[in-house]
């Protein structure tokens, strides 16, 4: 299923951090397949672009999150207790921003792409 999944599906990250790495787990996306795009721009967000509809959406983690877990859970103690308490109730709207856009692909990015090769 997750290969069927990636076929279809065209994932752009924008940090190097632990989400990329759920992102790939969830959606089957993956370097090595051509389907999982590295942009370096310091964001906790992702696009993903379903390629038999060519519609995409991108998601990007609001930066008031952990702020909302402190004003939620004051009484625990740990950041990282606090922010998992949290994530668990707040509302998906709460955590993310997700705005429809348009993405363009050109041939040479689409997975299974087999063009020139450098030497």
């Amino acid at each position: 299923m997750a290969t069927l999944a990636c076929q279809m599906l065209v994932t752009f990250v924008e940090i190097d951090r632990c989400a990329t790495d759920a992102i790939c787990l969830v959606t089957g996306c993956k370097l090595g397949r051509r389907a999982l795009k590295f942009r370096d721009w310091g964001k906790m967000a992702a696009t993903f672009l379903n390629l038999s509809t060519g519609k995409a959406v991108r998601i990007v983690a609001r930066e008031n999150s952990r702020e909302l877990a402190r004003q939620r859970f004051p009484e625990v103690e740990g950041k990282s207790r606090k922010q998992s308490l949290a994530y668990r109730e707040l509302l998906d709207a709460e955590l993310f921003k997700v705005t429809w856009v348009a993405v363009e692909l050109p041939p040479r990015e689409l997975p299974g792409y087999k063009g020139e090769r450098v030497t």
